[in-house]
């Protein structure tokens, strides 16, 4: 499903270069559950960013379901993300002039999805937001933030769900709640899912734990 070979990134800022990640080659299975760990600064949030298309890499290749993410252009990188990709973040990025509703169906509606309000039906139900639709972020509580920032990621259907610490601004209790969401909305959907986290309770939970450690992937 997703393999790297030598996937190096280079950050340029001025006449200095600070390299984030080096020598990067791995291999996840479609559908497995992965945690990547290593401290601040490790570089595990740069693979994240760049298994989905946000950045490009320095050097190296990505395949993504036979797809060469690295040979593609900006526009093709665009369409890459929200046809195949789901991201779910930290600080959540919900859309504050959205409701929780509006902010679900966004990305299925930029696709051109058909089922997307069956969709919508089907993971808030899941997801318990069914009393939250016509709110907006700033009246849900963090958990149900996260939530809404799943089901948004999610109701497109993507091949590889990308996470980065999105148990971090939680308590541990709505922390676990969340992590369980997402476990078992990738085991249904038969998502690939990859979680970056600096949490060993976290981490643990998953079926395998990739370790990063001064941008270089621990074997």
């Amino acid at each position: 499903m997703i393999q790297t070979t030598n996937l190096e990134k280079v950050y340029t800022m001025g006449k200095a270069s600070v390299t984030a990640l080096q020598n990067c080659s791995l291999h996840i299975r479609k559908g497995e559950q992965v945690a990547v760990m290593g401290k601040s600064g490790s570089g595990k949030s740069t693979l994240l960013y760049l298994l989905g298309g946000l950045e490009r890499p320095t050097a190296g290749t990505i395949l993504v379901n036979g797809q060469d993410v690295t040979a593609m252009n900006a526009t093709q990188r665009a369409l890459y993300r929200r046809q195949h990709i789901g991201f779910v973040f930290q600080s959540y990025h919900l859309i504050p002039e959205m409701t929780a509703q509006e902010n679900i169906l966004l990305p299925a509606l930029l696709n051109g999805t058909q089922s997307a309000r069956a969709e919508l039906e089907k993971l808030t139900e899941q997801l318990a937001l069914q009393q939250r639709l016509s709110h907006y972020p700033a009246e849900l509580s963090g958990g149900q933030q996260q939530r809404v920032a799943i089901a948004r990621a999610v109701i497109h259907r993507p091949t590889v769900l990308l996470c980065d610490e999105p148990t971090g601004n939680l308590d541990t209790h709505t922390g676990q709640e969340v992590l369980c969401m997402l476990k078992q909305l990738a085991q249904e959907q038969e998502i690939t899912l990859v979680i970056v986290t600096h949490d060993p309770d976290v981490a643990k939970q998953m079926e395998r734990i990739i370790h990063i450690t001064d941008g270089r992937v621990e074997v």
